[in-house]
């Protein structure tokens, strides 16, 4: 639960720890935009320190305190300015610009609040996220899993009392490794238990898709259901795969003084197993570092370790480390601004291209699958280190199969039908859990035959339990 002493900070004090972290989580996140925007506003001091970062990302350019007045000062989306509308919603959010500001602020976290405040002003913008809704379960996750016929025995819905006494280390794949290599989250599950390193595993989300889409109440109630359903279940441990859960999870439990729970990125965990490449088709490899690392660079270190160990050249790309740059995928863009999305990852494939390195590295799977699958910037020679560690490929022709029939990519060109008609029936409509019955729902008021039918964790931890146990 929330520590009381976060909900009585005021605010100054926790918007200076905001701009320390890459993904900052607010304990009074109702119309906490305003706050984000009014530091901003008031702390920049319009170097233009951030102005190259975001040119370079393809943005028309805004100092970052221009770009938090602007959104200040619209009373309603019709007066938002048309660019500062496309920077809001087509920012990958990948903290670039924070490096080369002197007051450490970021474009990105005034474009968060921004997408905050335009889904407040105009809110069917939010529906353009629906695929992402994490806190539903039916999501773009979910639904792959279901048509792939991929499903796991869940720590945090399965275990006993017995095993709830005990603590107990997971191992948190993430949505997207999860959804699209059964094979390779299994092995990777079965090599950590084998060798005592974790007794269970959970396919849950981090929720980190509501959070960079805006739907900042939705974030908090799934994140505190999340951390909620870790302590019902003794964790003690999480041992990451992905970047961004791992730094989403880092920040969760850090602004709720949490230290009970500790996280350890999955390549260093593969350090301490003294695990070398089963994969040798490559002598030389390029590693694209997560944007999310950048601040920590737990993966890019310890990933470039391993590889250097299993006896493979690492080049360097032109943009690395904590100059990294976006896949492409960063801060769902690719629903926000297609064409911004499009365009980063074909600049991110230049760059490997100039390495002349054999194989492209990612700790992040989506932005394999960026890569892989991304429109105009496809790349047969980009994958997961786990799939060279592991010697397990993934098999993105299925993926791509499974997501053409979900999204009607097909049948649309032969019947004229729009793709959100196909989102519809796919995901629900937007309005297909109504916020009356989730409040009803958690004051303990509906019929046991109803809790299948709403989101997990918009549930007391009581009804997830009772869920759980049955």
């Amino acid at each position: 639960m929330l520590q009381e002493s976060l909900r009585t900070q005021t605010a100054s004090v926790w918007m200076l720890h905001f701009f320390d972290a890459p993904l900052p989580w607010c304990p009074d996140c109702y119309n906490w935009h305003m706050d984000i925007l009014s530091y901003i506003d008031k702390t920049c001091i319009r170097c233009g320190g951030c102005l190259p970062q975001q040119e370079a990302e393809g943005m028309t350019p805004f100092m970052c305190g221009d770009l938090a007045e602007e959104l200040l000062e619209a009373g309603d989306s019709d007066q938002v300015h048309p660019e500062v509308y496309e920077f809001v919603l087509g920012c990958s959010l990948c903290g670039a610009c924070t490096t080369h500001c002197p007051e450490k602020l970021s474009c990105a976290h005034a474009a968060r609040a921004g997408r905050e405040k335009l889904i407040e002003l105009e809110p069917e913008l939010l529906e353009d996220y629906r695929a992402f809704r994490v806190d539903y379960r039916e999501n773009l996750f979910g639904v792959i899993r279901e048509a792939m016929g991929v499903s796991y025995k869940d720590y945090l819905e399965t275990s006993s009392k017995e095993k709830r006494s005990r603590s107990t280390a997971l191992f948190f794949p993430g949505c997207s490794l999860a959804s699209y290599s059964e094979k390779l989250t299994r092995t990777t599950y079965e090599l950590l238990e084998s060798r005592g390193v974790v007794q269970g595993m959970t396919a849950y989300c981090c929720g980190k898709p509501l959070y960079d889409m805006g739907a900042t109440q939705e974030f908090e109630s799934y994140a505190n259901g999340l951390i909620d359903a870790l302590a019902h279940a003794s964790v003690d441990k999480l041992v990451v795969a992905c970047p961004s859960c791992f730094y989403t999870l880092k920040d969760l439990l850090e602004e709720r003084l949490i230290d009970g729970i500790v996280l350890e990125a999955l390549p260093d965990a593969l350090l301490n197993l003294n695990i070398t490449c089963l994969e040798d088709d490559y002598a030389s490899v390029a590693l694209h570092d997560s944007c999310l690392d950048r601040f920590g660079l737990h993966f890019s270190q310890a990933t470039h370790t391993l590889f250097k160990q299993s006896g493979m050249s690492v080049l360097k790309m032109q943009n690395s480390g904590s100059g990294t740059i976006c896949c492409g995928a960063g801060g769902l863009s690719q629903a926000g601004s297609p064409t911004l999305s499009e365009a980063r990852g074909a600049r991110r494939l230049r760059q490997f291209a100039a390495t002349k390195a054999e194989c492209l590295v990612c700790s992040c799977m989506s932005c394999v699958n960026a890569f892989v699958l991304g429109e105009g910037s496809q790349c047969d020679d980009a994958h997961h280190y786990l799939e060279l560690l592991l010697g397990i490929s993934v098999d993105w022709g299925a993926v791509k199969r499974t997501m053409d029939e979900l999204t009607g990519a097909h049948d649309c060109e032969e019947s004229g039908r729009s793709q959100d008609e196909y989102h519809a029936d796919i995901f629900g409509q937007y309005n297909s859990y109504q916020l009356a019955n989730i409040k009803q729902a958690n004051e303990y008021e509906v019929e046991d035959s109803d809790l299948s039918s709403l989101p997990a964790f918009y549930l007391p931890l009581e009804l997830c339990t009772k869920i759980f146990d049955d």
